[in-house]
C-alpha cells in the first residue's frame, strides 16, 4: 500500500451483535473481558455518491458517522485504531487493503474487531462448470459502476474469508445493504439499498462476471484459508433478508440506513451489558414499525459470546446524545444520535437534556438541523468537555403536529388537483407532502388497470397498480403505509371520485394521526420509570413472547443479565389467549392505558370498565406489584384478525388519565362480558387527551419553555411509552 493510500487509514467505525454460549461462559468472558482491555479496531465503509448518471443513497456517510460516535464515546475506541472510508475513498482496492492493513495484519487473538458497510449491494450471476446459474451476493465500491462489462465488485465470500483470516474470534460484522430488488428504487418513503436500476445507462439488474483482480484475491483467500476449520468466526448482522430490501430513511434534513439507525439508537441508550437479543429484538421492532414485514434484520452465523461488540460499554448510563463541540462558556453542539427516529422531525425547540454524570447541568435546544443541535447552558454547575454524554429530560412536542400525506406520482394531474383541494376542505391536523425528499405518514393511490402513463419518474414514491389490483376495487383509491404497502381497511368501490375517497378516508387520516401522536410518546430508553411489561402466549402453549422495560437507574444498578432468544416480531395465531403483564418497580403506584392498532388500522382499547358499576376507572399498579392485563374480572383475551401486524402502546403514568377517561367516557361502549377489546371511535380525541394527561403529569415549570400553550412540554420521567409489535396468523390446526 502506498504512503498516499495510508493518509486515508486513520478515522472511523463501526460494529455489530452476538449471541450464544451458556450462562457460565458468558460470566468467564466477562470477567476476562474486565481483567484484560483488548485492543479495537474497526474499519467502517459508507457510499452515497455512485458516480454522475446514478441514483445516489442520501444515509451512508450518515451511518459512518453514528457508528464512529457509538465506538468513541460509548465503547471507548481509539480514534487512530478506527478507518473510515467514504464515497470517493471507497474504492474496490482500497476497502480490501484496508481490510488486510488495518485489520488483519493488526489484529491479535483477543482483540475485537468491527467492520461496517453501508452502501448498494448487488448479485452476480456466474455459469458453473455443469451449466448452471449460481448467483453469488455482492458489495459494491464507489467504482464498482463501470462502463465496461467487466464489473468491478466486492465479492461477499472475498469479505468473509477476509474475516476469517484474522487472528481473533471476537469480530463483528454490520451489513446495511441488499443484494435483491424488485425493480422499484424507493418503498413509500424509503430508499432501497441495492443495485438494480441505480443507473439509467450502464449497469444491469446483475452482474455476469467477476473482476481478475477480485477473482485473483478471492482465490488467493480460499487458499490460505483451506487450513482454517468452520465458517466464517464472525458475527454477521445483515439490515434484511436474502430475498428482501434493506432501505434508508429519507428526509429534508437528515438521512440514515434504517438498520443501522435503529440498532445504534438501541445501543447509545440500553444499559443492560449482555442484551444482545433485546438489542436485535428492539432494533427488528422499530424497522417493522416502519416497513412491515418487508425488512427483517438477521443476525447470521453463531455467535459466541451474548455481549454487543464482544465489549461491556465502558459508560453504563444510557444516553440519547453527546457532546460534539463546545462553542463557548453557554453554548454546545449535540449530536441527538440516541433519538428515537419519530422524534426527529418532531422534537421542539426548548426540548432540555441534562449531563449524564452531572444531570443538574441543564442543557436547553436553541436550534436543531436533523440530528445536530445547538444548547444553552441553563446552569454552570460543570466543566462540559468533547465526548460527555446527555440523556433527555423535556421532550416539547407542538400542539400542531400534522399528518403528512403524499400523493401517489401515478395520479393524474387532475386527480392531484382534485385530491388537494378536497384534502383543504378536512379538519384535521394535515399537511401535504410538496417534493420527493421529505418524511410523509401515508400515500394516497388508486387501484387501476393497468400502469399509468403518466408516470415518468423512475425514482416514483409508489409503483403504479397493475391489473392484479383490480379485484380490490379497480378505479378506487386507497392508502398506502410509508413502505408503499396497501393498509386494507382503506379501500373504497370501484370508479369513485377522488374527492369523495378524501371525504371517506377521514376516519383513516384520524387514526394514522393518532398512531403518530402515540409513537411520539415511545420514550422507553429515556424514562426513568421503572417499569417492565411482559407480553405472554397463555394457551395453547404457554410462552414468553416479548419484554420492554426502562432504562436502568443507580437505584438498580445494572446487572449481568442472561436472555434467551425470543422472536423478533412474534407470529401470534388467531384464536391465541395473550396477556401482558405490568410491574412497577418504583416507590409510587402508576396507571397504565393499553392501545392499540391492528393490520387494517383500525384502533382498540383495553376495557377500563368496572366489572360490577360498568364505570371507567383507572388501572393501578401499586409500588412493586405486577399488574396483569386483562385482569381477572375480564374474559381473556383471544386474538383475532385480520392477519398482519399489531402495534400495541403500554403506557404507565404517574397521575391518573382524568382528560382520556372523561373523552372515551363520551364515545365508547364497553360490554366487558363479551370482550375486553374494544375498537376506539375517536382515537385521534384518545390520542390528544393522552398527550394533555402526560403534560399535567409532568408539571413543567413555564419559565423553561416559552409559548407553553402551543407546546406539550413533557417530563420524560412522569410517564412512560412501551410499544409492542408482533404479526397475527391465521388459525393454527
Amino acid at each position: 500500500m502506498s504512503t498516499n493510500r495510508r493518509s486515508f487509514l486513520s478515522q472511523t467505525a463501526f460494529g455489530l451483535l452476538t449471541l450464544g454460549v451458556s450462562p457460565s461462559e458468558l460470566i468467564r468472558t466477562t470477567h476476562s473481558l474486565a481483567a484484560v482491555t483488548p485492543r479495537k479496531l474497526a474499519l467502517l465503509v459508507g457510499i452515497n455518491d455512485y458516480g454522475e448518471g446514478n441514483s445516489h443513497l442520501q444515509g451512508c456517510l450518515t451511518d459512518v458517522e453514528r457508528q464512529q460516535e457509538l465506538l468513541v464515546y460509548r465503547f471507548g475506541f481509539n480514534l487512530s485504531d478506527i478507518v473510515t472510508l467514504t464515497d470517493q475513498q471507497a474504492t474496490r482496492d482500497n476497502i480490501e487493503t484496508a481490510f488486510r492493513e488495518h485489520l488483519v495484519t493488526q489484529a491479535q487473538s483477543g482483540d475485537v474487531v468491527i467492520f461496517h458497510f453501508s452502501g448498494y449491494g448487488n448479485q452476480i450471476k456466474l455459469t458453473t462448470d455443469t451449466g448452471n446459474i449460481q448467483e453469488i451476493n455482492s458489495f459494491l465500491p464507489c467504482n464498482g459502476l463501470l462502463k465496461e462489462k467487466t464489473k468491478n465488485e466486492i465479492v461477499e465470500e472475498t469479505i468473509f474469508l477476509l474475516a476469517r483470516s484474522l487472528a481473533t474470534d471476537q469480530v463483528t460484522m454490520v451489513l446495511d445493504t441488499s443484494h435483491t430488488t424488485d425493480g422499484k428504487p424507493r418503498q413509500g418513503n424509503l430508499k432501497v439499498r441495492a443495485a438494480k436500476q441505480i443507473s439509467s445507462r450502464s449497469f444491469p439488474a446483475t452482474s455476469s462476471k467477476i473482476n481478475s483482480e477480485e477473482l485473483s484475491l478471492l482465490t488467493d483467500l480460499r487458499n490460505r484459508t483451506k487450513a482454517k476449520r468452520g465458517a466464517t468466526p464472525a458475527t454477521i448482522l445483515a439490515a434484511s433478508g436474502q430475498n428482501q430490501m434493506a432501505t434508508e430513511i429519507i428526509d429534508n434534513d437528515w438521512s440514515a440506513g434504517l438498520f443501522t439507525y435503529a440498532l445504534t439508537q438501541y445501543l447509545w441508550q440500553t444499559t443492560d451489558t449482555s442484551q444482545i437479543f433485546t438489542i436485535f429484538n428492539h432494533t427488528s421492532q422499530q424497522v417493522a414499525q416502519l416497513t412491515g414485514l418487508q425488512q427483517q434484520p438477521q443476525l447470521l452465523k453463531n455467535p459466541k459470546s451474548r455481549l454487543t461488540y464482544h465489549l461491556i460499554p465502558e459508560q453504563l448510563d444510557g444516553a440519547e446524545g453527546v457532546i460534539t463541540s463546545v462553542k463557548s462558556e453557554k453554548i454546545v453542539e449535540l449530536s441527538l444520535t440516541g433519538l428515537n427516529a419519530n422524534l426527529v422531525d418532531e422534537l421542539g425547540i426548548s426540548s432540555c437534556f441534562v449531563l449524564a454524570s452531572s444531570p443538574e447541568e441543564v442543557l436547553q435546544i436553541i436550534s436543531r438541523q436533523g440530528l445536530t443541535a445547538k444548547a444553552q447552558r441553563l446552569s454552570l454547575t460543570s466543566s462540559l468537555e468533547v465526548g460527555q454524554t446527555v440523556q433527555e429530560w423535556i421532550r416539547v412536542l407542538s400542539r400542531q403536529i400534522s399528518l403528512v400525506i403524499a400523493l401517489d406520482s401515478s395520479l393524474s394531474r387532475i386527480e392531484r388537483v382534485d385530491a388537494t383541494s378536497a384534502l383543504a376542505t378536512i379538519a384535521i391536523a394535515h399537511s401535504l407532502a410538496t417534493k420527493g425528499e421529505q418524511k410523509i405518514d401515508c400515500i394516497l393511490s388508486k387501484i387501476d388497470s393497468k400502469p399509468s402513463e403518466t408516470v415518468k419518474d423512475s425514482d416514483s414514491v409508489i409503483s403504479p397498480s397493475t391489473a392484479a389490483d383490480a379485484s380490490l376495487g379497480m378505479g378506487s383509491y386507497r392508502l398506502l403505509s410509508v413502505a408503499g404497502t396497501p393498509i386494507s381497511s382503506t379501500v373504497g368501490q370501484d370508479n369513485e371520485a377522488v374527492k369523495g375517497a378524501v371525504q371517506r378516508l377521514i376516519p383513516q387520516f384520524k387514526t394514522l394521526l393518532a398512531a403518530k401522536l402515540w409513537r411520539l410518546t415511545g420514550n422507553e430508553g429515556s424514562s426513568r420509570l421503572l417499569v417492565t411489561a411482559n407480553l405472554d402466549q397463555l394457551a395453547p402453549t404457554p410462552q414468553h413472547l416479548l419484554q420492554k422495560k426502562t432504562r436502568l437507574t443507580s437505584e438498580t444498578k445494572p446487572k449481568l443479565f442472561v436472555t434467551e432468544p425470543l422472536a423478533a416480531v412474534p407470529k401470534i395465531a388467531i384464536g391465541t389467549e395473550i396477556q401482558y403483564r405490568l410491574t412497577n418497580d418504583g416507590q409510587e403506584p402508576i396507571y397504565c392505558l393499553l392501545i392499540g392498532i391492528d393490520a387494517s388500522g383500525n384502533a382498540f382499547t383495553l376495557s377500563l370498565a368496572h366489572p360490577e358499576t360498568a364505570q371507567l376507572q383507572d388501572q393501578v399498579i401499586a409500588s412493586r406489584e405486577t399488574l396483569i392485563l386483562p385482569n381477572q374480572n375480564l374474559p381473556t383475551w383471544r386474538v383475532v384478525g385480520p392477519v398482519g401486524l399489531t402495534e400495541i402502546f403500554v403506557i404507565c403514568s404517574r397521575y391518573p388519565f382524568k382528560k382520556t377517561l372523561k373523552v372515551l367516557e363520551t364515545s365508547q361502549v364497553f360490554n366487558h362480558e363479551r370482550n375486553p377489546i374494544f375498537t376506539l371511535a375517536q382515537p385521534l380525541e384518545v390520542a390528544q387527551s393522552i398527550l394533555e394527561d402526560l403534560a399535567l403529569s409532568s408539571a413543567v415549570k413555564s419559565e423553561l419553555v416559552n409559548n407553553s400553550a402551543d407546546y406539550y412540554a413533557l417530563d420524560v420521567n412522569a410517564w412512560v411509552t412501551l410499544s409492542f409489535i408482533y404479526q397475527v396468523v391465521g388459525e393454527t390446526r
